[in-house]
């Protein structure tokens, strides 16, 4: 709430970006340019008087479904908490499926199938985009499992037009989405910061 309360100076920035999240050894998209421009953007409606905030709700402690578990816990306490706001969950796409199971564990309960089964209204989409790139992390390219190769990837995807938009479908898919959203073409988001850059 202090970013979002303050007039977005320098010193501002500075405070927000001495916060450990932002030196995360996994620098995904959660830690990116394009987060703390969203930030920014959620300050500025704010300044603007409108009623927006913020709810911090991952668990990066936890792993597999402890963290799905835990995510959903912190989400349902908060829409439970304030059952009259209006809720946008920002996550991976493999966070917000309303169904359970993934092709390597059948018995994966996603984030979204936990919040369907306790919250009315839920609606999962998952994102569309046309080719671009994207801010990557994954194995190591030697195999070395306890280190991350992070960069910028050539992504492919479907070019759906010029526009934005929101679709939905008369049922749910099989992944679980009620429906995309779709951003147009993709551009790689680094972290915010970069450790060891000088």
């Amino acid at each position: 709430d202090a970013f979002l309360d303050s007039k977005g100076e320098e010193g501002d920035w500075l405070k927000l970006m001495e916060a450990p999240f932002w030196r995360s050894p996994y620098p995904d998209g959660r830690g990116s340019e394009a987060m703390a421009n969203m930030l920014e953007q959620l300050r500025q409606l704010r300044s603007q008087g409108l009623d927006v905030d913020v709810v911090v709700f991952d668990h990066p402690k936890a792993n597999g479904q402890q963290r799905e578990d835990a995510m959903a816990a912190t989400l349902v306490h908060q829409v439970e908490s304030a059952p009259k706001r209006f809720y946008v969950v920002l996550s991976g796409n493999i966070h917000s499926r309303t169904k359970k199971g993934l092709p390597w564990n059948k018995d994966h309960r996603p984030m979204g199938l936990l919040l369907k089964e306790k919250l009315d209204d839920v609606v999962a989409l998952d994102m569309a985009y046309d080719s671009g790139t994207a801010w990557i992390c994954s194995v190591d390219s030697q195999g070395v499992r306890d280190r991350l190769d992070c960069g910028v990837r050539e992504t492919k995807g479907k070019n759906n037009g010029e526009r934005y938009f929101v679709h939905t479908w008369d049922s749910v898919n099989a992944d679980g989405y009620h429906g995309v959203f779709y951003v147009g073409s993709v551009n790689a988001s680094a972290p915010a910061i970069r450790v060891g850059d000088s």
